[in-house]
Parts: structure tokens; C-alpha cells; sequence
């Protein structure tokens, strides 16, 4: 098995909080039916709904990754000396992915392309700001290049559920409790 970029396919895939509908999974897909899914929901109806599921967990996405954090840090010092470092591949992959977005963040074509917008809220925006979007055009360039890994910042969406203005909604909830309202 291999990947759309001809990498080798995963060993087994966890979907956390994720419906793995035809949006996210580019119309069942990726990942191959062949690799193991994990899956951690809170709503039991999810997890295996759409993918055969090897382990299901029911629970809140963030207690069970810390429980199952907790778990793979002990057992790190015993896996397979061959074994490959998931944190220097998925650094690898965010380095690909970066160098497709350079070209296109800084060109000055007009219409102005969405991957400039993105570059440029990525840069301006501070690090605790909430976004918030709509479904649509806004969740794939969103998903795919705002930097949510600096400490405090958000991306709110309700991708692939039809819900055109859910983000004024989700945005005035976002103000609400950050601001203690």
C-alpha cells in the first residue's frame, strides 16, 4: 500500500472526534480500508459508522487522549528498536506541505488567492485569536494551513454539515466564553 504522495501507507489510523464522512476522507478513500482504524468519539452512533472499526472507544476526545497518551509514554522505552518515529514523519509532512504553500501565499496574481489570505492571518493574527468559518470554501484552506499549533489559538467550523451561518453563531459563543459572558 502507498499514499497519494507515494509514501508507505499507515500502519493504523485514529480518528479522534471525527465522523470520517466523504469530506475529510476525500469520499472514503484515505485511509485505505486495508489499515486498522481506531476510533474515539463521544457519540457512540460515530465511531465505525462509516469505517470498519478495529477499536472504539466512547468518550470525551481530550480525556481519552490524555489516557492514551499516558499509556504510550510508558510503553515508549520498550517498542521495537526499528520502529519509526511518528513525530520526524508528521514533521516531514508539515515541511511538504508548507513548501506547496509558499509558492502560492506569496503570489500576487488577482484574484488574490485564498492560501495569501491564510499566510497573512497566520502572520497578523494574534495567538489567542478564535476563527471561525462556515462551511464551504473557507474549511479546506483553513483546515489545511491555519496554524492552530501556537498555544491558545482556535479554528471553529461545522465542515460538511450544510450549516451556512453557523459561524457568526459560533463566533459570538467563542466571544461569550472567552470573555466570560
Amino acid at each position: 500500500m502507498a499514499t497519494r504522495d507515494g509514501g508507505a501507507a499507515a500502519d493504523v489510523v485514529l480518528f479522534v472526534g471525527c465522523r470520517a464522512g466523504s469530506t475529510s476522507t476525500e469520499h472514503w478513500r484515505f485511509p485505505n480500508r486495508d489499515v486498522p482504524i481506531l476510533h474515539i468519539d463521544i457519540d457512540p452512533m460515530v465511531i465505525g459508522a462509516n469505517y470498519l472499526t478495529e477499536v472504539g472507544l466512547v468518550g470525551d476526545a481530550k480525556l481519552a487522549l490524555e489516557a492514551l497518551g499516558t499509556e504510550v509514554q510508558a510503553r515508549l522505552a520498550h517498542r521495537n528498536s526499528d520502529a519509526v518515529d511518528g513525530a520526524v514523519l508528521a514533521g516531514r509532512a508539515k515541511a511538504a506541505r508548507l513548501a506547496q504553500l509558499e509558492p502560492l501565499a506569496n503570489s500576487l496574481d488577482a484574484p488574490i488567492r485564498p492560501e495569501r489570505v491564510e499566510q497573512s492571518l497566520n502572520r497578523l493574527l494574534p495567538d489567542d485569536a478564535v476563527v471561525c468559518a462556515d462551511p464551504g470554501t473557507p474549511c479546506p484552506y483553513f483546515s489545511a494551513y491555519y496554524d492552530v499549533s501556537r498555544p491558545g489559538r482556535h479554528f471553529i467550523t461545522n465542515r460538511a454539515h450544510g450549516a451556512l451561518g453557523f459561524s457568526m453563531s459560533a463566533a459570538l459563543g467563542a466571544w461569550l466564553r472567552l470573555h466570560g459572558g
